[in-house]
């Protein structure tokens, strides 16, 4: 699929749900620094976003795992 990018509430998210039942959500955020990081957030996992990250895009995956 290719991941989507985030609009400008998205991006200013303090934290992400992913309310999918089957399907997991690769997270993709930017620090303030430049540094750039994934994570993956599993069917109805909430995650925080950490003061410094901003999260700019979502790829959903066919896999709990975001493999």
């Amino acid at each position: 699929m290719g991941y989507q990018k985030l609009g400008a509430k998205a991006r200013s998210a303090t934290s992400i749900h992913n309310s999918r039942n089957n399907d997991g959500a690769k997270l993709y955020y930017v620090h303030t620094s430049g540094k750039k990081a994934t994570s993956c957030a599993t069917p109805h996992q909430t995650r925080v976003v950490n003061p410094g990250w901003k999260l700019y895009a979502l790829d959903i995956r066919n896999s709990p795992t975001c493999k």
